[in-house]
């Protein structure tokens, strides 16, 4: 025999070998390639030919049967040959995923129903997650035992949370007929993700955040508690502070608009944060507390304005004005402002009556402040608000003083252009010019300079 023909003898015999060992699997591959393909006419051949239905394949390493690929894959009509077949419905993924789990359309799971698929409260809640209202309805009124405030395994959350949160009033009201108790708050369970943001949440705190008016009606009706906290302090009202309406309807049933969070923001401090106008006017209207503040001192005049990197436009402005108007501490304001290094809030606090000359504990005014703060910009915004440039504190020292100790020409050059007093002295009988004078003096000879033509010019 030639080595040609031993090599083709050698292929058939391989061939045949596979053929036989594979055969089966082969078929397989055929039923779960025309099930991904949604190929009804090839699964219903594979089907009369005697295939088995319910062998598993891998499907994105996991083992899982056809019918389960066929509603995986939203392909109803294949799944109902499968079903209609007799393939096994509670056959079970190793992450404990059933054909179940996968129907959407209802006579789907309707069909599944009546050939025996079991299912749980696990199927419901998911049901409502995803919004399959008719879904839910089926297993509701197939259901003789269900625990209408189990909670699923990932938030903690309960079937009424999750028709709260995705506005399916009806839901509720079927729920709440049930027994599902309106008051109760996502739990931490095993495995659980971002379990500290999302334990303790009520199914109003969902509505008030998504600002269903109607759901936070109809909750409270209910007995939901409007002063409620998750687990980080935070109430419905300030979940609610992008919806105005929903804020106002809160404070209407009873919100408390000044109780802080854990961290000690207000409901006003959120809607600051938010920059959301009309929810801040609602609540200063309903006496929400400007000057409270957090547990590292900020009020909400810091959320609105002073935290943000950049410079503020209209609609921050307005809200710096509706605060000041509504009793916020200018003096507080204006120094956070200065240390801040915000000119243009410094400009609206002196705009809405800010006393530009105010003092700290020591003396110091505004404009020494900012001279501290070597901040030219909101010097200039002072002075010409009316700040008092000979004002001294209690050491005597005056904001020129001041400047020739921070070594700044520029602020000493716009202090002596407003009226300063060069020959003005401190407790010591020191002028500005003796504290140039102990400074390296040849490092500030234009400050110097200015310093001696000011002097020269008083004479």
């Amino acid at each position: 025999m030639t080595n040609k023909k031993k090599l083709l003898t050698i292929g058939i015999i391989a061939i045949l070998v596979l053929s036989f060992s594979f055969g089966i699997k082969a078929e397989e591959s055929e039923l779960f390639k025309a099930v991904k393909q949604n190929n009804v006419t090839k699964v219903k051949e594979l089907i009369k030919s005697g295939v088995n239905i319910n062998k598993t394949s891998e499907y994105y390493n996991i083992q899982v049967t056809p019918l389960i690929l066929a509603l995986h894959k939203g392909h109803s009509k294949i799944g109902k040959l499968l079903i209609k077949a007799g393939t096994k419905v509670n056959w079970t993924t190793k992450n404990d995923i059933t054909a179940l789990d996968f129907a959407e359309k209802p006579q789907v799971v309707k069909l599944l129903l009546k050939n025996g698929a079991n299912f749980d409260d696990k199927n419901i809640i998911i049901a409502i997650k995803n919004k399959n209202s008719k879904k839910a309805k089926i297993l509701l009124k197939n259901s003789d035992n269900f625990n209408v405030n189990a909670v699923d395994d990932t938030f903690g959350r309960t079937a009424l949370m999750y028709a709260a949160k995705n506005g399916d009033l009806g839901m509720v009201n079927k729920l709440i007929k049930k027994g599902a108790n309106v008051n109760y708050k996502t739990k931490e369970k095993k495995g659980t993700l971002r379990k500290e943001v999302y334990k303790g949440v009520t199914a109003l705190m969902y509505a008030a955040k998504n600002g269903d008016v109607d759901m936070i009606n109809k909750l409270i009706e209910e007995g939901a508690d409007v002063t409620a906290k998750d687990n980080m302090g935070r109430t419905a009202l300030m979940m609610a502070v992008m919806n105005p309406e929903a804020v106002k309807l809160l404070i209407k049933k009873g919100a408390n608009v000044n109780v802080k969070s854990d961290k000690g923001k207000t409901a006003l401090m959120y809607a600051a944060a938010a920059r959301n106008i009309k929810s801040i006017k609602i609540l200063l209207a309903n006496e929400a507390n400007a000057n409270a503040r957090d547990n590292k001192g900020r009020t909400a005049l810091d959320f609105a304005v002073l935290e943000r990197d950049s410079r503020i436009v209209k609609r921050e402005k307005k809200i710096a004005k509706m605060l000041i108007k509504n009793g916020l501490k200018s003096k507080t304001a204006l120094f956070k402002s200065i240390d801040k290094e915000r000119p243009e809030v410094v400009e609206i606090l002196i705009e809405e009556g800010a006393d530009v000359n105010v003092r700290t504990d020591d003396g110091r005014t505004a404009l020494m402040k900012a001279i501290g703060e070597n901040n030219s910009e909101i010097v200039k915004v002072l002075i010409k608000g009316g700040a008092n440039v000979n004002a001294k504190d209690n050491n005597g020292q005056t904001a020129l003083m001041k400047a020739v100790n921070k070594r700044n020409k520029y602020v000493v050059k716009m202090l002596i252009e407003n009226g300063a007093n060069v020959n003005a002295k401190d407790n010591k009988g020191q002028t500005a010019l003796d504290i140039l004078e102990n400074l390296n003096f040849e490092k500030n000879k234009v400050i110097f300079e200015i310093l001696i033509a000011a002097s020269e010019e008083k004479k």
